[in-house]
């Protein structure tokens, strides 16, 4: 099998979500562990937060600026443009769907055979999906068959929900997500002054979520599994850190209804998501839909107790039933975290270092980027 010599990686948005943040840790790897594989990054939307960092650190990064609201066709021949100049024997990665459709058909119009997908969703709800992406969805399906060689996904869920939405099931390979153990570590210095910043007491115990606001993370979930720990945790309080989250109306609305106000501090997205976790005394994920969750087996790297409903691979990634809740049963969530908030401190650090131990034996990012070298020779 030869080394590419080439990977050009195309996808929807280089903001800050789960994919992304995938992508660049395997651009690092990469670079670390293979550096003549030249690789680069097209966006079809925007540069955003990761594209950034990514040139910053030196990586060919392009933005095509394209609006899932507005179609561009000029946007699209840049594209082909760009690719045609790509060497024949290039590797064409594109990630999510509208980068699988769109990176997909134009890799092949201009020439290049090596094209893989990366599906990251695991479920297929359509009402929390939207109808530009719902079609996107049907459209890729159709064409699974033939425009792909491979579809990679981070998740077993993902191969039994998308065959039954008519993907073809032997196309697919699974590749998990693969964590960095130094860049997600335990930090006591920024534990302390973010604690400080949020102004949150020492003999508080800190639950929190990082999630953009969007209907597949069910935040306002999280609101309602507050309001019944606060019943039982007297010294609770809740932060929730993502895009959008401040402005939420529905969150904003659940919090007021259930008078938590004072409970709760909002914060917008931010790039120190390993401060953000130390911070925490108990991560928790409310998510209805996951593939595989980065945040989730970031926290568990941070050693911050970790717990999440039964979304995509969360139950696999915690390795223990009872740290795992049904989705969209808040309740039901709260009791999970008032197992864990009922652990002395020595007990509950003992379990955060045992969830890190679980990320770090059995989800390096040095591990995940040699199993997509492989499949790229393999092509």
């Amino acid at each position: 099998m030869s080394r590419p010599q080439r990977v050009i990686h195309i996808i929807t948005g280089l903001g800050q979500g789960g994919a992304e943040a995938m992508l660049e840790k395997l651009l690092h790897a990469g670079r670390r562990l293979e550096p003549s594989i030249e690789q680069e990054v097209i966006s079809l939307g925007e540069m955003g937060t990761v594209g950034q960092r990514l040139k910053a650190a030196g990586f060919t990064v392009r933005a095509l600026g394209l609006s899932r609201r507005l179609a561009n066709p000029w946007v699209l021949v840049r594209l082909w443009l760009w690719l045609r100049h790509a060497p024949r024997d290039a590797v064409v990665q594109t990630w999510m769907y509208h980068g699988d459709l769109i990176g997909g058909l134009a890799a092949r119009a201009a020439g290049l055979r090596k094209v893989v997908w990366n599906v990251r969703q695991a479920g297929l709800d359509v009402r929390l999906a939207g109808r530009a992406t719902h079609l996107v969805m049907r459209a890729c399906a159709r064409m699974s068959a033939w425009l792909p060689r491979v579809v990679v996904t981070n998740t077993d869920a993902a191969i039994a929900a998308h065959t039954a939405f008519g993907y073809t099931t032997e196309r697919f390979h699974f590749i998990p997500n693969g964590f960095d153990m130094q860049a997600f570590a335990p930090d006591a210095t920024a534990r302390t002054a973010l604690r400080a910043d949020w102004q949150v007491a020492a003999d508080e115990l800190l639950v929190g979520v990082v999630a953009r606001n969007d209907p597949q993370k069910d935040l306002p979930g999280f609101v309602q599994m507050a309001a019944h720990l606060a019943r039982h945790v007297p010294n609770v309080r809740f932060v929730m850190v993502g895009r959008g989250v401040p402005s939420a109306p529905d969150v904003n609305a659940a919090i007021d209804a259930l008078n938590l106000r004072a409970r709760f501090t909002l914060c917008e997205q931010r790039s120190d998501i390993a401060a953000v976790h130390s911070a925490l005394d108990i991560f928790c994920l409310s998510s209805l839909i996951e593939g595989f969750p980065n945040v989730l087996g970031e926290a568990m790297a941070c050693a911050t107790p970790s717990v999440s409903t039964a979304c995509g691979d969360a139950p696999q990634i915690l390795g223990e039933p009872l740290h795992v809740a049904p989705a969209g049963q808040p309740e039901a969530l709260a009791r999970c975290i008032m197992r864990v908030a009922a652990l002395d401190g020595a007990s509950r650090k003992a379990l955060g270092m045992a969830q890190r131990e679980r990320i770090a034996s059995q989800f390096s990012i040095d591990s995940v980027w040699w199993q997509y070298s492989c499949l790229w020779r393999g092509l």
